[in-house]
């Protein structure tokens, strides 16, 4: 069985991605790079464990960057 991805995440919620970046503490556009996989940087671990909490999941990091 596959992990669902933070989107389905989101929607399953019936939250907007303006709404989960407000809950998150962060950008709607950071959180639309998380959940397409295209957010190479560096994710600082206070923030990964807002994103979490906010998505309801558990966000692991691989050398400051999220691993899937």
């Amino acid at each position: 069985m596959s992990k669902p991805s933070l989107k389905a995440l989101r929607e399953q919620q019936g939250i907007s991605l303006v709404a989960m970046a407000a809950k998150a503490g962060c950008s709607p556009s950071f959180l639309s790079r998380l959940e397409n996989g295209r957010n190479g940087e560096t994710i600082d671990p206070e923030l990964a464990k807002r994103v979490g909490l906010a998505y309801k999941c558990r966000i692991r990091l691989v050398a400051g960057k999220v691993a899937r």
